[in-house]
Order: structure tokens, then C-alpha cells, then sequence
């Protein structure tokens, strides 16, 4: 009994001290409310832009990109690198790491975020059956130009990809015409050298026929000596014109074949302005603020913490009172 007693009496105090204390809590309550309500109303609204794009359908290849394409690709080695850089795969690959480069936000920022807005730009992959659908969101302070930011960088990433994809269109030019030069000194290299055997042949073949005195041809053919049949009169004459010889592709006609590729890629020049991805205007943006959520959150754990602050005041004067 005395142990209920004296649970009720604390509980009496305590119900006493919280209602003589009742002022105070509602004005150290008010004031935290009142604060909170200062400072939601001067923080800004953060305003979000998204959009969902499909990154493996904004590539478009032109009649012009076609034929350069098939001007580059003289043989199969050429014509499998180009066929990769024009694929889908790779326009879609390109296209999303644009989107995704940390270095490519960090600079639209430093250039688009002149009044310090606290610009934010997030991306990523929509759940769908080949994840080619991302959503790009855009978070600033500014609600007036959010939408054109957005759109802005999407077609900022589509540029820069398509600049990669020309910086890739002229590494492939210019390792191919590298790879046919390399081929055509080896082709002339094979032609000069066949050149001095068959010259070695034939001044061997002269040295026969003069010693025989073999002028004229005859049917006889020699293994050894290919050419001894002809007579020293044809033989001298065939020396003559090889040492004329300054045309190797007659010696090698692949040469010939060669250097045709090498000044039809000399020819070639990728335009800087070749566009590889449609142009799209006027994006459906979704824009919205989570800032009246984020405000009655602030007030709600603002009035909470009033009401402890006041409890705790009122309890612990009340004890000292005591």
C-alpha cells in the first residue's frame, strides 16, 4: 500500500509541476516552432527535372556516314573496326558514358551553374529488358531554367559522343593508311628484290650464251637456266628493260592495287560536324520539389523537440523547488 501511495504521489507532483509549468512549455515550444517556420521559409525550394531517354535509339546513320564508312573499310581488318564504331552497341555504349561521365557534369556544371544554384545531376538505369532506358535528373534551386538545363544535357552528352565517335572515325583512317604504307614498302621491297634475281638470271644466262655464242633463241629450255633460250640478243634487251623498270607494280601488281587505297584514304576526310545521333526538341520534363515534405518534417521534429526542452525544464526547476 505504501509502495502504491507513493507512486501516486510522484505521479500527483509530476502532473502538478508539468501543469503550474504549463506557460513555459508552450512558450519554449512556440519559440522552436516559430524558428522552424523562419527557417523553412528562407531555405530555398531544391527543384528536381527528370526525364527517361532510351540510349539505344537516338543514333541515325546517314547516306554520307555510310559511304565514308565504306570508303575507309578497304579490307576486312578496317572494314571490322568501322563496322564496330558504327554499330548500335557502340553508339548506345558511347552515348550513356557521355551520360554517365563524372568529368562531362562536373564541367556542364562549372558552365551552366552560374549562380551557384547548388546544381546536381544524377543518372540512372530504368528497370527494363535490356537496360537501355536511363532516367537523367537535374536538382537546382532555380525552377525557371531546370527544364532547358536538362534538355540541354542530354544533347550536350549526344555531342560529346559524337565527337568521340569522329576522334575514333579518324584514329581507324589514319591507322589504315599507316597498314597500307607499311604494306606497300614491303610490296616494293618483294618487287626490287625480285628485280635483282631476275637479273642475276639473266646475266648468268649471258654469260652461257656469249661463251656458246648463242645469239638467236632456241627451243631448248634449261631448268637451271630459265631464260639461256632466248639468245643474247633478246636477253640484253630484257636486261635493258629492267634496269629502266621504275614501275614496281609491273614486277608486283598488288602494288599497284595498294597504292590505289593509299590515295583514295588520302582523299578521305571525316567532317567535324558529322551528326551520328537525332536531334531531339522540346524533351517532356517532369519537374518537381520535395521541399513541403522536407518542411513539415523540420516543424514536426522542431515542436518535438520544444516539448522535451520544456519538460525538461519545468521537471528539473520543479526539483529544485523542492
Amino acid at each position: 500500500m505504501n509502495k502504491n501511495g507513493d507512486i501516486n504521489n510522484r505521479r500527483a507532483d509530476l502532473i502538478s509541476a508539468l501543469w503550474k509549468g504549463r506557460f513555459t512549455i508552450l512558450i519554449i515550444s512556440s519559440l522552436f516552432i516559430v524558428f522552424a517556420i523562419f527557417f523553412v521559409q528562407r531555405s530555398p525550394s531544391l527543384w528536381k527535372a527528370t526525364e527517361e531517354i532510351n540510349v539505344n535509339q537516338n543514333h541515325f546513320l546517314s547516306k554520307e556516314t555510310q559511304i565514308l564508312a565504306e570508303n575507309i573499310a578497304i579490307n576486312k581488318k578496317s572494314s571490322d573496326e568501322i563496322n564496330e564504331i558504327i554499330s548500335k552497341a557502340n553508339f548506345t555504349k558511347q552515348y550513356i558514358d557521355a551520360l554517365e561521365s563524372v568529368k562531362h557534369q562536373k564541367d556542364f556544371i562549372e558552365t551552366n551553374d552560374v549562380n551557384h544554384q547548388q546544381m546536381k545531376i544524377i543518372t540512372a538505369v530504368v528497370a527494363n529488358s535490356d537496360n537501355s532506358k536511363y532516367a537523367i535528373t537535374i536538382e537546382s534551386k532555380n525552377k525557371k531554367d531546370i527544364d532547358e538545363l536538362l534538355n540541354k544535357y542530354i544533347e550536350n552528352s549526344k555531342k560529346i559522343a559524337n565527337e568521340n565517335i569522329i576522334i575514333d572515325l579518324n584514329n581507324i583512317l589514319e591507322q589504315t593508311k599507316i597498314r597500307e604504307n607499311i604494306k606497300l614498302n614491303r610490296l616494293e621491297k618483294k618487287a626490287k628484290i625480285k628485280i635483282i634475281l631476275e637479273k642475276r638470271k639473266i646475266e648468268n644466262s649471258l654469260k652461257i650464251t656469249n661463251k656458246v655464242g648463242l645469239t638467236s633463241p632456241i627451243a631448248t629450255v634449261s631448268d637451271e637456266f630459265p631464260y639461256l633460250y632466248l639468245g643474247s640478243k633478246i636477253l640484253y634487251e630484257k636486261l635493258a628493260m629492267l634496269k629502266k623498270t621504275t614501275d614496281l607494280s609491273l614486277i608486283v601488281p598488288e602494288i599497284a592495287y595498294v597504292k590505289e587505297n593509299i590515295k583514295t584514304l588520302s582523299e578521305i576526310i571525316v567532317p567535324q560536324n558529322l551528326d551520328l545521333y537525332k536531334k531531339t526538341i522540346n524533351h517532356e520534363v517532369s519537374v518537381s520539389t520535395d521541399k513541403q515534405k522536407k518542411d513539415i518534417l523540420i516543424i514536426i521534429i522542431s515542436t518535438i523537440l520544444g516539448l522535451f526542452f520544456g519538460f525538461s525544464l519545468v521537471l528539473v526547476r520543479s526539483e529544485f523547488n523542492k
